[in-house]
This record gives structure tokens, C-alpha cells and sequence, in this order.
């Protein structure tokens, strides 16, 4: 049995595709708190000092480069697909 280098099977339709994506690009992008863009912001708007948001950018960049590591010997064992929504449903269970 050869691999298939696509993300989905041959019957989903490319739309259906592509809409899946954005669906799970959006919880993506709203999961991380911390944008070091709007330091300033935050900090007006919090009144707390810049360096725990800072921190908190540390931090989140940190627990990537530990998990960086985990995720290539997994990947070995699972599929990428499986992988991503492993990782999605935990990142919602700790949002909750």
C-alpha cells in the first residue's frame, strides 16, 4: 500500500477541503493569547506591567521548542492528520 501524499481522500470534494482547513485554522489562530505586537495595548488596557506578557511569550514559544521534539517520534507512529487533531482536542480541553 502506497502513501497518499494528499491531505484528504480522493471523494472529498475540494471545497468541503478547504472549508475543513479554515475550520481548523481558526481555533489556531484565537488559542494563542499573547501577541507581542500589542504589548502596549495590553498593558493600557490591563494596567499590568509589560514584562508577565512578555514572559507569557516566553513561555508559550518554549513549550514549542520542548514539544518540537515529542511530535517528530510520534509522528513515526501516527499519521499527520491524527496528530493535528490530537492536538487541537487537548488545546480545547485546556482552554475549557
Amino acid at each position: 500500500m502506497t502513501y497518499k501524499s494528499g491531505l484528504f481522500k480522493d471523494w472529498v470534494p475540494k471545497a468541503l477541503g478547504l472549508f475543513s482547513l479554515f475550520l481548523v485554522l481558526v481555533p489556531l489562530l484565537v488559542i494563542n493569547g499573547v501577541y507581542v505586537s500589542n504589548i502596549a495595548d495590553i498593558v493600557g488596557a490591563f494596567g499590568i506591567q509589560s514584562e508577565n506578557i512578555q514572559y507569557a511569550n516566553y513561555a508559550s514559544f518554549a513549550g514549542m521548542v520542548i514539544a518540537f521534539p515529542i511530535v517528530l517520534r510520534i509522528k513515526g507512529i501516527m499519521k499527520s492528520r491524527n496528530i493535528l487533531l490530537m492536538s487541537l482536542f487537548v488545546q480545547i480541553a485546556l482552554c475549557i
